[in-house]
């Protein structure tokens, strides 16, 4: 196979800011074809993670 990567969710966090409040989710995810970890992060809260 050439680059094709299959994710599964195997872990999901919520995101805080350095107050404490909660500003969004990170998801990890594990590839089902090689192990490969990759991260997402996802913020829900308007103004974070744009700059």
């Amino acid at each position: 196979m050439l680059n094709l990567h299959k994710y599964e969710i195997i872990k999901e966090e919520k995101k805080t800011d350095k107050k404490g409040n909660i500003i969004g989710k990170v998801i990890i995810s594990r590839c089902t074809n090689c192990g490969k970890i990759k991260q997402t992060t996802i913020y829900t809260e308007e103004g974070y993670g744009r700059y």
